[in-house]
């Protein structure tokens, strides 16, 4: 059988997986039907050696990995972050806090932020809905 279109596939979080799944997505890299795209993601802090370096060293013994390390985001990216998911300007000892407590990971920026938002549009709710039910 012949394959003419390459597939893409997206593995999140790779430090999780068992050594049955790497064993499964190293046949699926090596055969080489169908073409594979893998985009996989790793979070390296997290103790994943002894299932997932052998695996890692095995593809880049084969010329089957390309790797990229994303750093942290600086404290001036932080800011933008932040203002654009709260779509407003935010005081600058809160975008400090805010970069501090994440240490830079744009996930937990994004996620922080959205849940202040919700905290805070729940609390203006409440306050509309008191002042309604007395109006």
């Amino acid at each position: 059988m012949e394959f003419e279109q390459l597939v893409d596939v997206l593995l999140d979080d790779l430090q999780w997986c068992d050594q049955e799944t790497l064993d499964w997505l190293h046949h699926l890299l090596t055969t080489g039907a169908p073409p594979l795209l893998v985009v996989g993601t790793l979070r390296k802090d997290l103790d994943a050696a002894q299932t997932l370096d052998p695996f890692l060293l095995n593809l880049r013994r084969s010329a089957l990995i390309i790797e990229v390390e994303l750093a942290a985001l600086t404290e001036r990216n932080t800011v933008r972050l932040i203002q654009h998911v709260a779509r407003k300007p935010v005081a600058p000892d809160v975008t400090a806090r805010l970069h501090c407590e994440t240490e830079g990971n744009p996930l937990f920026v994004v996620e922080i932020v959205r849940a202040e938002l919700l905290r805070h549009q729940a609390t203006a709710d409440a306050v509309a809905s008191t002042a309604c039910a007395r109006g």
